[in-house]
């Protein structure tokens, strides 16, 4: 056992954290039904998880209709720069997948 008087060295780093949210999901369950709703919005967080992922980022949990991305920490990346490249994609991205599924409710996405 190590009896060290001095903790181990912590590294700080900058981390930037991304939050996705989906808009239209109450609409499309109106208007299609909840397991519609529910297979097209699983189909866009698979979506947004994989850029989210490509561009860096821990994908730390979901949240509804909303994911939360961590770029920057654990895995050292781009941070906000990385962020950002990230949510333009995942607008368009959404927009495009909205369009193929053919929903009927467009679906938007807040992203902060």
């Amino acid at each position: 056992m190590d009896a060290s008087p001095h903790p181990p060295a912590v590294e700080r780093c900058r981390a930037t954290v991304l939050f996705a949210d989906i808009v239209g999901f109450s609409d499309l369950s109106e208007e299609a039904g909840t397991e519609l709703a529910y297979t097209l919005v699983t189909g866009a967080l698979r979506l947004l998880d994989g850029i989210a992922r490509r561009h860096g980022a821990a994908v730390d949990k979901y949240m509804g209709d909303a994911l939360m991305a961590v770029f920057g920490w654990p895995v050292k990346s781009a941070g906000a720069a990385a962020a950002l490249d990230a949510a333009v994609e995942m607008q368009r991205a959404l927009a495009e997948y909205t369009r193929d599924v053919a929903s009927p409710v467009p679906l938007g996405l807040q992203v902060g």
